[in-house]
């Protein structure tokens, strides 16, 4: 009896086992079961400090990291970019676009020589434009307009960029939350991860090192129960009594805010609107939203938002995700997101792109 009874647990984690093995096989090839460690959904952890800024380089994320996070390699130069190494001081003759995003500009779950920034760089270069430098300062956590504008201010500004590309997705737009208090909601500072406290059950730390668990924990989300409620608070501003509250209102007026800061400083500002796998179609409402932001930026630039919307509506798949449990964009939405970029940038008639010597 007591046999019997250790068979049933025995029996449902060598079934879990099993169908790990079996995704990782699928999903990565056998080097994924081999060395298992490196292929945890979560393979890089944020440094766990108060000092966000002391734990990042200038770049945003913690450098000269040499690991893999959601089942691709990554790496980190110096200052904390993705990328190959890149001087701080812009070369003489170099003319340098840098990316401020989120995870999903950062590349999460895809190769950095295979991330929308890089393909960009390399159509620009193949254009003749040799001077372009196209620096990615995704950072996961960031979010519309509160941790964009301290991203620039603090990071985007000491590579001395002259094009500050801004990557926001409907989401950002349609679902921004910002403190309750006039007070805290003017003051920016970042959105990082590591400056949240996350109540995690034994699924959600499950779900760090198993792409079973991960899509498990995604089914129970969205397919049986609906996206359940997020357990983020930021600690500091939960104890002074503040909560989220959406406020579509300031996103409009804080993208203003930060083109008004970036002409301000004799740079171009642009913003581009990239569109989501699970939501390959933009809506009616997305578009009204993006006409509305649009026609206030362009009092501001008339250059600055770019038309990628319309170039990639219905094109990606809801299938463009890095796995099932993760919907970050894979690398096929990365190659859709690069040319709906290159495009919007050289169709841009209030735009021009030149190299400083020409």
């Amino acid at each position: 009896m007591v046999f019997r009874a250790a068979l049933i647990p025995l029996t449902v984690l060598l079934f879990y086992v099993g169908v790990e093995a079996a995704y990782r096989l699928h999903l990565f090839g056998i080097d994924s079961i081999v060395e298992y460690w490196k292929y945890g959904p979560s393979g890089v952890r944020h440094v766990e400090t108060p000092d966000l800024d002391a734990a990042r380089g200038i770049g945003g994320l913690q450098p000269n990291v040499v690991a893999y996070f959601k089942g691709a390699p990554y790496e980190t130069n110096d200052l904390g970019l993705r990328g190959p190494e890149v001087e701080l001081v812009k070369p003489a003759g170099s003319f340098r676009i840098v990316l401020v995003g989120r995870s999903a500009t950062m590349g999460a779950g895809v190769p950095e020589d295979l991330t929308f920034a890089r393909l960009l760089e390399d159509k620009l270069i193949g254009t003749g434009l040799d001077c372009v430098e196209v620096l990615n300062l995704g950072v996961p956590g960031e979010t519309l307009f509160r941790t964009y504008l301290y991203s620039y201010e603090t990071r985007a500004v000491a590579f001395d960029p002259d094009i500050v590309l801004n990557i926001i997705f409907p989401i950002d737009i349609g679902r921004q939350k910002f403190w309750a208090t006039g007070d805290s909601a003017e003051r920016l500072q970042p959105a990082a991860t590591a400056d949240f406290i996350y109540e995690k059950t034994l699924a959600d730390r499950l779900e760090e090192d198993f792409f079973f668990q991960a899509a498990l924990n995604n089914l129970y989300r969205e397919r049986l129960f609906g996206f359940r409620n997020s357990s983020w608070t930021n600690d500091r501003e939960r104890e002074k009594g503040n909560r989220p509250t959406p406020d579509e209102k300031s996103v409009e007026e804080g993208m203003v805010r930060l083109a008004e800061r970036i002409v301000a400083d004799g740079r171009q500002p642009l913003f581009a609107v990239l569109l989501w796998p699970t939501k390959p179609k933009v809506s009616k409402k997305d578009w009204a939203r993006i006409e509305t932001i649009r026609a206030k930026v362009a009092k501001v630039s008339p250059a600055a938002m770019l038309d990628t919307p319309r170039r990639l509506d219905g094109k990606l798949r809801r299938s463009n995700t890095i796995y099932y449990g993760d919907n970050h964009p894979d690398r096929q939405a990365h190659a859709l997101y690069a040319d709906a970029l290159y495009g919007a940038i050289m169709e841009n008639p209030d735009l021009t792109i030149r190299c400083p010597n020409d």
